[in-house]
């Protein structure tokens, strides 16, 4: 699907909105006293509305076929974050391609470089993590970098470890519950339970084959989709209860119907969508991924009706989940992403959305 011609124009003012606006912000402050000599500067308060970024983890110690995991450890926070009503969080494919465009090789990335990416989305803090493998001890640690500062946010330099892939998903869910306190966040019981139940596969392979599928379909090209499918097909053999990899299909088989929209095959790849994310939605129907992975299965075969139920709940398990909200906007408009007030306040509120109208139908939305 593409951007109409209104739509590019109302995102290109609200995008250019964003960009003035820390400029404008800038040239209106005063400037603040110097605290006096001995009195030590209180920390600057978190923000009630919390916009983040999950770049994908780096391994520092490990073999090439653990490589793959930082996809998943990213996809994975953010999916967490999205939970927690006060976070609103960039959707991993636009992050992902972003961190691809930039040139700075992993190993050598620091603070400035994530906090400029940071800026880029336009997002007030971007996590950064790293991992490592030793025997079969799994380590991550994660931080969460001020994208106007550069500076780390005090208290979110975090770590986890345990066995992998035993411990995996109790890793994930500890990693999750101390990013969240470090933002001095107290969540609901509801996010709390959330926040304690991160999907993971108890199989080493199946990690790793999901973790290898959401490489390739981060590439985005037909090749690259019909690889990502093949890939979590063999995951879900491995473990046929690994809600996270039919989702991943689903949404790859999607992509592929909306890129080939009028072509036969174009069904078939939207038919078999829905079924891979229906799967999902069976065994994990409290996450906002698998709904979100419905929602978007049904726009691509048409069934628009449906799409809306599932887009809704996808919103109710994740909020502030915008891919939801614009899956939504597509099934309420029969597939057409149409400009609202709701999708202009969510682009105020979340500018790295611009980028997706770029990317159609590359990042699905």
């Amino acid at each position: 699907m593409r951007a109409t011609p209104t739509l590019r124009l109302f995102c290109g003012v609200v995008l250019a909105l964003t960009l003035i606006r820390p400029a404008l912000i800038a040239q209106g402050q005063r400037k603040t006293p110097a605290p006096a000599q001995g009195v030590r500067p209180r920390p600057a308060a978190v923000p009630v509305s919390i916009s983040v970024a999950v770049l994908p983890f780096q391994q520092t110690v490990g073999s090439a076929d653990t490589a793959v995991l930082g996809q998943g450890l990213a996809d994975s926070l953010a999916n967490a974050l999205k939970g927690i009503s006060r976070f609103s969080v960039a959707d991993v494919e636009t992050v992902s391609n972003l961190n691809k465009a930039d040139q700075t090789p992993q190993e050598a990335r620091k603070d400035e470089e994530a906090a400029r990416i940071g800026k880029e989305l336009g997002v007030s803090f971007i996590e950064v993590g790293s991992y490592q493998i030793v025997g079969n001890q799994l380590i991550v640690n994660c931080r969460s970098v001020n994208a106007e500062t550069g500076e780390v946010l005090p208290g979110s330099a975090v770590s986890a470890n345990g066995r992998f892939p035993e411990d995996y998903a109790k890793l994930l869910d500890d990693l999750n519950r101390k990013l969240v306190a470090a933002f001095r966040i107290q969540p609901t019981t509801t996010e709390a339970k959330q926040l304690g139940s991160t999907p993971a596969s108890q199989s080493a392979k199946a990690l790793l084959l999901y973790n290898e599928g959401l490489t390739k379909i981060r590439d985005g090209t037909p090749a690259s989709l019909r690889q990502a499918i093949d890939i979590f097909a063999q995951c879900v053999t491995v473990d046929p209860g690994y809600a996270p990899a039919y989702a991943a299909k689903a949404d790859a088989e999607a992509q592929l119907a909306e890129m080939g929209k009028g072509q036969a095959e174009a069904s078939d790849f939207a038919r078999q969508a829905e079924e891979d994310a229906s799967a999902a939605v069976r065994v994990r129907p409290d996450l906002g991924s698998t709904q979100r992975a419905l929602a978007r299965a049904h726009n691509a075969a048409g069934n628009y009706a449906a799409a809306a139920t599932a887009a809704q709940q996808a919103i109710k398990a994740a909020p502030n989940d915008a891919a939801a909200r614009i899956a939504l906007n597509r099934a309420q408009n029969n597939g057409e992403l149409v400009p609202t007030s709701e999708l202009n306040q969510l682009l105020q509120k979340q500018p790295w959305i611009s980028f997706l109208f770029d990317q159609f139908p590359k990042v699905l939305v």
